[in-house]
């Protein structure tokens, strides 16, 4: 939203532009006053449809609820992190009392198997899908699965 502000303050400086150019050029010279009204009004035009084509893509995220491994705060802080970083995820929230992490995500660049993926590669199961092994073995020892859940994060 505040990018909208912006952007509508932009074009009013456009349209504040354009009078002043009006007044300016009156009487000396039409044929530039017209030239000078088609480019701000074409301006105006790119900066509103963009503003407009910019609110409406950040509308159409998917979201996905996958049931995980996670037992403890350091979980939940490994996978909300590394998950921020993965292709066309938005946002990551897991729930330490019921292990599901919420996953908003751009359809356009990625979909569910690939965040369930995503998160099996952090070390963790995602639904069925079980933890990569190699990203397991590194997570410590406080997150692995036989642990009892626990909630501090100074281990």
């Amino acid at each position: 939203m505040p990018t909208l502000i912006v952007e509508l303050k932009l074009a009013y400086l456009l349209v504040v532009q354009l009078m002043n150019l009006r007044l300016r050029f009156q009487d000396n010279s039409f044929k530039l006053l017209k030239n000078n009204m088609k480019n701000t009004i074409i301006m105006i035009a790119f900066v509103l449809g963009t503003s407009i084509a910019s609110m409406a893509q950040s509308k159409k995220l998917a979201e996905l609820k996958v049931k995980t491994s996670a037992v403890c705060e350091m979980c939940e802080a490994k996978i909300e992190r590394d998950m921020s970083f993965e292709k066309g995820v938005k946002s990551a929230d897991l729930d330490l009392e019921t292990k599901i992490v919420t996953v908003k995500y751009d359809p356009k660049k990625t979909n569910e198997a690939a965040v369930r993926t995503a998160i099996t590669m952090v070390g963790y199961d995602a639904d069925d899908l079980m933890a990569d092994a190699k990203a397991y073995e590194k997570l410590p020892g406080c997150c692995k699965k036989d642990v009892k859940p626990h909630h501090d994060m100074k281990h």
